[in-house]
């Protein structure tokens, strides 16, 4: 059932007044709204608990999550505002679920905050904020190139510009640079970062792409090589093409006046 806007103004109160969140500590000054909610994700917990499948569960979130919507931009607005913000499981859970729900770009507007703030995720989690940025969308970005579907680069581009100084395995840093390299539409940035991928890791699994690029870009260097050729002699021709013409012209003013003097 969809909300209405005083039920989604509520909520995005109810998120601008919100202190710290933590489901397995209940906090006294936590406002009703936040408690309501806090009550409604561990349902919606159980209720993702007691299913088995991937797909239905990412479904579920999918179905779930705009409850939570106005909510979280309320603590993210009020973290802009004040320059303050506290870890929060709510906010938290959200960013896991919009990226278990394919929805990169709101999970990156999460992430941003919680990076900005050295917030951790849920305890459940056992990893922080980068290591699930890195982990899940680099993955889920190869998932997408072995099905030949579409994935937007500018995501994993994002997520390795928030992750670049954060310390993590040399692995997840390889799978991170393989997608980015393997989405890449230009071959030489492409290259470069296949490259990054298999200095972090030789079983990166990036081999042929790496000899298929520098096929590609040799081939490329190449016909530029022939094409700056072609132009440099086209160049040279119209050169000689203008000292001719040059060369004729007086010749033909010179006969001109000689022929005024002699009438």
């Amino acid at each position: 059932m969809a909300l209405s806007p005083a039920q989604r103004y509520q909520l995005e109160i109810a998120g601008r007044q919100s202190p710290a969140v933590q489901l397995d500590k209940r906090a006294h000054s936590q406002n009703i709204e936040t408690s309501q909610i806090s009550v409604r994700l561990m349902h919606d917990l159980r209720r993702l608990k007691s299913v088995q499948s991937m797909k239905r569960k990412a479904a579920i979130k999918r179905e779930i999550l705009p409850f939570y919507a106005d909510y979280v931009a309320g603590v993210l607005a009020q973290s802009e505002l004040t320059g303050h913000a506290s870890k929060n499981d709510i906010v938290g859970t959200v960013l896991v679920w919009r990226i278990d729900a394919g929805d990169y770009k709101g999970a990156l507007e999460i992430a941003q905050h919680m990076l900005k703030y050295d917030l951790p995720l849920p305890a459940r989690f056992e990893r922080d904020v980068a290591a699930l940025l890195v982990t899940e969308i680099a993955n889920a970005a190869l998932y997408a190139v072995d099905l030949k579907q579409k994935f937007d680069p500018d995501i994993i581009d994002q997520v390795a510009d928030m992750t670049a100084d954060a310390d993590m395995s040399d692995d997840m840093k390889a799978r991170l640079y393989k997608a980015q390299g393997l989405l890449c539409h230009d071959n030489e940035r492409a290259l470069k970062t296949l490259k990054a991928a298999l200095e972090m890791n030789p079983s990166a699994g990036v081999k042929s792409h790496i000899r298929s690029l520098e096929k590609r870009v040799s081939q490329s260097e190449s016909k530029g090589a022939q094409l700056a050729a072609g132009a440099d002699q086209q160049n040279d021709r119209s050169v000689s093409d203008a000292v001719v013409q040059t060369d004729l012209h007086p010749r033909k003013n010179s006969r001109s006046r000689k022929y005024r003097t002699t009438s």
